[in-house]
């Protein structure tokens, strides 16, 4: 019988609507069409090993990130504290009292659904205790809130002290005054809770709403030091999101007015952290991006940046390790149930969720899953007596599922998308302009989590690359249903394998047959600039299982595409309303294919050129086909 969580003592964190396993369609639950050959599948279960496997197993808190509750629920909880003692260090000093910490301002940049939130409310946890959840007006420490974590000892040794946590996220809107309001609104609650445990604040937030003429920068000091003054000891103040205010504004036309006087509140808002530094023990922050800290933390000329820090590359996230150490028990039950043994489902684990790098600094910086989608994986699997849905690709996508980021969606509508670059230019991976005509898509993408750093180390070449199957998965999904609609259907199996078989034999006329029907699907709008016709060919390469190079610099520029095969190389190059034989000569002019000779198979080259004019019913496709190199016959 398959793991039931429901019959165990502790829950696990229920699943938002909607989720589950349903037939083979490219939908945000689900993963590609491709089938996952696990080898031999042996269904015997051995009833021996069923004793063995525990019974209760910790819940997995997928929808979980306030550490507090994780800890007094006994559920999982993979233990970051280790990294505190470098974190949270003190300076060295001789005199008594609580010693300043070697960093007071530090910041971290990680994706999406990476962790930064219960990171967040570890800290939280680790200053204050438990207060906030037992609406108690004193500060306390419960052993068990860190009992067996490696910063335990610490932990015990240090006083607790208030926290003031902000979510930014709650602080979005499409006009400044909106999130000038939001983020009032949002300290105003701040303002109750601390009234509630005994703390003098001078705007009593049980007899008047908050003054708007007073700005979130004058409240945010204010609370700082009614809370200095009632415990004696300097907060710690943790803000999560910090960029959640402006990429909700960036790219929508009706909003890019209001950008500037929003980053002008947020830049007075933030500075209060640096103006009132001597009444602070700490100050944290989170985001997805790095955008926004230069412009934003320009007055706190003393904050570090751990983003990149090799030290704190698996702060968020799992790494190998830790999976071995927390999860094997989960794994076992799930390899028992569908018949598969430990280290394949390891594999294909690996593959799907494992390899986010966050340090190019140093080599053997360990790969880190995405702790959301791994766990909700498992999560999902615990409850499953087969690997039938695994086999035929019917996969949860939890990445689609945890909210594609709009800025993404508004910049794949104009046309402004890309594959990892091969050399990316380092120097701009940390920063992105907020002017979307000037943005890096690069390291936009790299800092909202669909690619992730390859070596850069030891004489290896820095490179972008998607961090896992399931992440490429998901944008490729994102770039089809921006063609067809959300919940598009992919093509059919039969109508990929004969293009791919099309393309394998340099049959180019009944690839182009199969395309067009393709391209005819897709609503007239979609298809007004050539990159429109480059999204449909990348995307339909991957669903083929196609390898492709796709707008690789060379000498003479850049070539839209190339295919390699076991016998011959495919150069493409793409036109829209132009020429398929202009298109061809491009290829021949710019020497494309040069960057091929040393394979030592023919080269072929491939102009297409889509035509689409309102008169007619579909567009066409036109190609015009030369074989521009033959190696040299063997002597």
């Amino acid at each position: 019988m398959p793991y039931n969580r429901h019959a165990n003592s502790v829950s696990v964190g229920a699943k938002s609507p909607g989720q589950g396993i349903c037939s083979w369609r490219p939908q945000r639950r689900h993963l590609s069409p491709f089938c996952y050959n696990a080898g031999s599948l042996s269904a015997l279960r051995d009833l021996a090993m069923t004793d063995l496997l525990p019974t209760h197993l910790p819940g997995l808190h997928t929808d979980q990130a306030d550490y507090v509750s994780i800890r007094l629920n006994h559920e999982l909880y993979v233990d970051k504290t280790p990294h505190f003692a470098t974190l949270l260090a003190p300076k060295h000093s001789s005199h008594r009292g609580t010693p300043e910490l070697q960093t007071k301002y530090v910041f971290l940049a990680r994706p999406r659904r990476f962790g930064k939130s219960l990171l967040v409310s570890t800290l939280e946890a680790w200053f204050q205790g438990t207060h906030l959840h037992h609406q108690a007006t004193q500060l306390h420490k419960p052993d068990e809130l860190f009992a067996g974590t490696a910063g335990y000892n610490t932990w015990c040794s240090q006083p607790i002290r208030p926290v003031i946590r902000l979510d930014m996220s709650a602080v979005q809107g499409s006009a400044h005054d909106q999130v000038r309001g939001k983020l009032t609104s949002l300290l105003w609650g701040k303002y109750g809770q601390w009234h509630r445990r005994g703390v003098k604040v001078a705007y009593d937030p049980t007899i008047i709403r908050p003054d708007m003429s007073i700005s979130p920068a004058e409240y945010l000091e204010h609370l700082i030091r009614c809370l200095q003054d009632h415990y004696g000891l300097n907060p710690a103040i943790l803000i999560d999101e910090y960029d959640a205010p402006i990429t909700y504004l960036i790219g929508k036309p009706s909003a890019e007015a209001h950008l500037e006087p929003v980053l002008d509140e947020l830049h007075e808002f933030y500075g209060i952290l640096k103006s009132a530094g001597d009444d602070l023990h700490f100050v944290f922050f989170t985001g997805v991006s790095r955008f926004g800290k230069v412009n934003l933390f320009s007055a706190i000329n003393n904050m570090k940046d751990i983003t990149e820090d090799p030290r704190y590359a698996t702060l968020c996230g799992f790494t190998e390790q830790e999976v071995t150490k927390y999860l094997t028990p989960y794994l076992e039950r799930i390899a028992h149930n569908i018949g598969w043994s430990l280290p394949t489902l390891r594999s294909y684990l690996q593959e799907y969720y494992n390899g986010y790098l966050f340090s190019v600094h140093q080599a053997g910086i360990e790969l880190v899953y995405n702790p959301f989608t791994l766990l909700s994986s498992v999560d999902e699997w615990l409850l499953r007596d087969s690997d039938q849905a695994w086999r035929e690709g019917q996969l949860t996508n939890h990445w689609s599922n945890s909210d594609t980021p709009d800025l993404l969606t508004r910049l794949i509508r104009r046309g402004k998308y890309t594959f990892p670059p091969e050399q990316p230019d380092l120097s701009c991976l940390a920063r992105v302009s907020y002017n979307l005509d000037n943005l890096d898509y690069a390291a936009l993408m790299l800092q909202t989590g669909y690619y992730t750093l390859r070596g850069g180390h030891s004489g290896d070449p820095l490179q972008l690359d998607y961090p896992n199957r399931e992440v490429k998965d998901s944008y490729m999904l994102e770039l089809w249903e921006y063609l067809h609609g959300a919940g598009a259907q992919w093509p059919k199996r039969e109508q990929l394998d004969m293009m791919r078989r099309a393309l394998e034999h340099r049959d180019y006329a009944t690839f182009c047959e199969r395309l067009l029907p393709l391209v005819a699907r897709i609503p007239a709008e979609k298809l007004k600039e050539e990159s429109d016709f480059h999204i449909i060919l990348d995307v339909l390469s991957y669903v083929m299982q196609l390898e492709c190079q796709s707008e690789v610099a060379v000498w003479g520029g850049r070539f839209d595409r190339a295919h390699e095969f076991q016998d011959h190389v495919c150069v493409m190059e793409l036109k829209y309303n132009r020429s398929a034989q202009e298109a061809l000569e491009q290829i021949k002019v710019r020497k494309y294919i040069d960057r091929f000779r040393d394979r030592r198979v023919s080269i072929v080259g491939l102009g297409l050129n889509f035509v689409k004019d309102d008169t007619a019913e579909s567009p066409r496709i036109e190609h015009e086909v030369q074989t521009l190199y033959n190696p040299p016959s063997s002597p």
